[in-house]
């Protein structure tokens, strides 16, 4: 889904409740990229339980690349960088 980025790697993170709820803080340049797909996944079952909608993975990551599709255009429209 990500493909501008050098090098991609996996990366595993234990991440407790409260850091769920309110966001994962440790001193990383990527902790905004894993808050950001936090946040969307909350987004993501809100708007999916509010319709009577089942969770499902491959959905979800449609919705986060149609996202990120949208928020890319708005930023290159204001001539900010990615």
């Amino acid at each position: 889904m990500i493909t501008n980025y050098g090098t991609l790697k996996m990366v595993t993170v234990d991440v407790d409740v409260l850091s769920m709820l309110y966001g994962y803080y440790p001193a990383e340049r990527t902790t905004c990229l894993f808050n950001y797909y936090i946040l969307l996944g909350k987004r993501y079952i809100f708007v999916q339980r509010l319709d009577l909608k089942t969770l499902i993975l491959s959905h979800f990551l449609g919705f986060a690349k149609n996202k990120i599709i949208v928020q890319r255009a708005i930023s290159q429209s204001k001539g900010q960088s990615e």
